[in-house]
């Protein structure tokens, strides 16, 4: 993605629809849809995997746009790429390759890097411009 259009579509504030997310079971993935505040037509879609084929205790976050359109993700645990061990950050722009270099996660400025489930999930959309304020994020009853 150009990196003009990615930073105007990262920096644009979001909204969770529903407000009320329910994280992923172990081996399992869920969607959460969201869109701009300031156009219900610009969508967006955070993923939240837990489907670790060898790591059975993977967690790794996307956000697309649109149909789509992946602009970033965050390997929490998982495998090393390119020499950088996880926790990393893929960034689907023209500065890294569309996502095909890795950086520490700790490289970002303003991301806590935790692996609790329901803190890693609010860290991710909280970094992704998502306003939180009325969301609530709820561990899966198994």
């Amino acid at each position: 993605m150009e990196n003009n259009l990615y930073n105007k579509l990262h920096n644009t504030i979001k909204i969770n629809v529903p407000l009320n997310l329910t994280c992923a079971n172990p081996t399992k993935q869920k969607n959460f849809k969201g869109h701009a505040i300031s156009n219900e037509s610009d969508k967006y879609r955070i993923l939240q995997n837990r489907k670790g084929h060898h790591n059975k205790n993977n967690l790794s976050y996307l956000m697309f746009h649109g149909n789509n359109d992946i602009m970033i993700r965050v390997d929490l645990n998982g495998q090393t790429h390119n020499g950088i061990r996880t926790p990393h950050v893929h960034i689907f722009n023209e500065d890294y390759n569309d996502g095909k270099i890795a950086i520490p996660l700790n490289e970002l400025k303003d991301y806590n890097v935790t692996d609790d489930i329901i803190e890693s999930l609010a860290e991710f959309l909280k970094f992704n411009n998502f306003d939180l304020d009325s969301v609530t994020i709820n561990k899966t009853l198994i």
